[in-house]
């Protein structure tokens, strides 16, 4: 089936008025072909009949719907399904918009992956919240808050929504100070204007669109996509306030979450062992009653295929981590150069190396770089720095001080490579 598809483009290039480039922020428009299976070449890996009902954002803990979720796997690879009758109209819904309604936290489930969470708003609505090309949009964000030193950079993106509104003739339908207007942008809208456009940039988002494309495949009637798979989700609900245990689909993009981790279904233990520690740092931390609860375990029955690849959490939380204090640091130093006197030159080093295997990070092509090697170093110079946050989110010093305890104690039985673990399809179970 022949569909058209909205997608983000993130390049440098030189605006009408100004003296510098600037990082232009649009979306674009591209035609794909899906292919189509039958049912009988995917079978089911995994499946769940229930969920917990999420009623105007708020869930409803004391009981549960019928929902059923199913994987389906094929050639290794693991799909979800997304659109229960695919045609026309759906593609339309689903592939018409490039950016999300808002800058939602990397740690929001992407559209239809929440598996013992059952929301009430209506397709549209979420698909805007989360639309298909989120993958896209998370990782060309990630990479320009992890490459940006100055601190305006991400809010001076052009267009501005001044130059929308009134160049493009928009007045009254593009929401200011929004993600979600960037879709009323095209690049076909502003190309005319801008000089010395970064062909190379350009390039990858046309050559990323269609690699994302790829994951998507009909069967049955229905549209799949490609996703890493079903795991355990462990989070800090702010609005009990309380940790959280739910089920979902590992995010096909880098969450700069810090205290949202993700295991293997087969991982229980170390799920709810991992939820009682930040319960406990929390009851620990407030004295308020508030936050003298346990953790809410919104986990359902499943049945799962021992074939079904194994999700790595320690591999997860070690790689993420590692990014997160190496960007970190890297930003820090770069605009502070006087502090890179106060380090031996092997430390330094050390920021540099891990700071490269970021780079080499892509999830929308499943290429991975390897900082972990420079963990502890880095570690070490975060706390020295005063444990900067800027592209990742550690919260509370306290919570930062867990992540840190966690994985000094998984570092030393790490796997050799990372890059078949963050797939989405990555090695069988053991």
């Amino acid at each position: 089936m022949r569909i058209e598809a909205s997608y983000p483009l993130l390049f440098k290039a030189r605006p009408p008025r100004t003296t510098r480039d600037k990082d232009v922020f649009v979306s674009a428009k591209g035609t794909f072909d899906i292919p189509e299976l039958t049912l009988a070449e995917m079978p089911v890996v995994f499946e769940s009949r229930e969920a917990f009902p999420v009623e105007r954002g708020f869930v409803r803990r004391t009981k549960t719907v019928k929902r059923a979720h199913e994987v389906r796997m094929v050639g290794g690879a693991l799909y979800r399904p997304l659109c229960e009758a695919f045609d026309e109209s759906a593609a339309t819904m689903l592939f018409a918009e490039a950016f999300p309604r808002h800058a939602l936290k990397t740690s929001a489930p992407a559209y239809e992956a929440d598996i013992s969470l059952a929301s009430d708003a209506i397709p549209q609505w979420r698909a805007s919240e989360s639309p298909l090309s989120r993958p896209l949009y998370e990782q060309l964000h990630w990479r320009l808050s992890c490459e940006q030193v100055e601190k305006r950079r991400l809010d001076d993106l052009w267009p501005p929504f001044e130059y929308a509104r009134k160049k493009l003739d928009r007045n009254g339908t593009i929401p200011a100070g929004s993600t979600y207007a960037r879709n009323y942008m095209s690049f076909e809208d502003v190309r005319r204007d801008l000089q010395q456009i970064d062909e190379p940039q350009l390039s990858y988002c046309h050559a990323a669109f269609r690699r994302h494309m790829e994951r998507f495949v009909i069967a049955g009637g229905r549209l799949w996509q490609r996703s890493r798979g079903p795991v355990y989700k462990v989070q800090v609900d702010r609005a009990y306030p309380a940790v959280t245990v739910v089920m979902t689909h590992a995010p096909d993009w880098h969450d700069t979450c810090m205290n949202v981790r993700y295991f293997d279904l087969t991982d229980r233990d170390a799920t709810f062992e991992c939820a009682e520690q930040m319960a406990l740092a929390l009851r620990t931390h407030y004295t308020d009653e508030r936050y003298q609860k346990p953790y809410y375990d919104l986990t359902v029955p499943f049945d799962l295929d021992r074939s079904s690849p194994a999700f790595h959490s320690a591999e997860d939380e070690l790689f993420r981590l590692s990014c997160a204090v190496a960007a970190e640091n890297r930003r820090f130093l770069f605009r502070n150069p006087k502090h890179v006197d106060r380090l031996a030159p092997e430390r330094v080093a050390a920021v540099w190396r891990a700071f490269d295997e970021v780079r080499k990070t892509d999830y929308v092509f499943e290429e991975y770089g390897d900082p972990v090697d420079d963990l502890r170093t880095n570690i070490d110079i975060w706390l020295l720095l005063g444990r900067r946050q800027s592209t990742y989110t550690f919260d509370e010093e306290f919570f930062s001080n867990l992540a840190i305890r966690r994985v000094a104690a998984l570092e030393d039985s790490r796997s050799i490579s990372l890059s078949p673990i963050m797939a989405s399809h990555p090695q069988p179970r053991l």
